[in-house]
């Protein structure tokens, strides 16, 4: 599987964007409930014309049924994190790099799954200037549910929550409603942060791989009064 998404946003904020490529590839072994997969990622987040923070990881995660109804699964991420600052009239430039990391454990059933996740792990410093940056350790809880309404609707739960020095930093909610599983649109609630509209087609079949592509965009609920809205598109391809 493949997938890639970009983001931007406007208003405020306009010059802020980040992209991820991310890609995984199964390795099947002789016992049919038992599977390897091994991936890449890479980040790349821009902060206007003069900063930016790149992110790259070597993947490995292993899953296998527990029961003929559920499965566990668990994956470890290493790779490195880049802060670089091009130099401008406000001072000189600079680059740093030091390593990271990330683990993380999913449970999961036909229509329910919940995972729990930590990063940024080693908890790197960097000094690409003459300010230090500490990367913080975090948590992630993502919980998921499918909802059957009919033969043909679904609807779709996600809450997904972020902890780092042991309070939630971002809590979100969403529900979306799928249709033939091939069409889905609805809501996600970021506390503190804004309402996303999302919608986008859903693992369309072409030859032998199964494409699906989503548009979000992001409404501020905010203090700051500037728009700052936020347009995210998301791609994937599995084969």
């Amino acid at each position: 599987m493949a997938k890639t998404g970009n983001k931007s946003q406007s208003g405020l904020f306009q010059g802020v964007s980040a992209l991820y490529i991310d890609g995984d590839l199964k390795i099947k072994t002789n016992r049919k409930e038992v599977f390897h997969f091994l991936g890449v990622q890479f980040i790349n987040s821009k902060e206007g014309d003069f900063i930016n923070q790149s992110r790259v990881y070597g993947r490995y995660s292993w899953r296998t049924n527990i029961t003929s109804r559920s499965s566990l699964s668990a994956g470890l991420a290493l790779g490195f994190v880049n802060y670089s600052f091009k130099s401008s009239q406000a001072g000189v430039g600079g680059s740093a790099f030091t390593p990271d990391g990330s683990a993380g454990i999913w449970y999961l059933r036909d229509q329910f799954g919940a995972g729990f996740a930590v990063q940024q792990m080693f908890k790197g410093k960097l000094q690409p200037v003459n300010q230090f940056f500490v990367l913080d350790r975090y948590y992630n809880l993502t919980i998921y549910k499918i909802l059957p309404i009919s033969t043909f609707v679904n609807f779709n739960t996600h809450f997904y929550a972020q902890f780092e020095k042991e309070q939630a930093v971002n809590l979100s909610l969403t529900g979306l409603v799928d249709l033939y599983e091939k069409l889905e649109f609805g809501i996600n609630y970021r506390y503190l942060k804004g309402i996303a509209f999302v919608g986008g087609l859903k693992k369309i079949h072409i030859a032998s791989s199964a494409l699906s592509l989503y548009f979000s965009y992001l409404s501020r609920t905010g203090k700051i009064s500037i728009n700052d809205n936020a347009v995210e598109l998301f791609l994937s391809l599995e084969y």
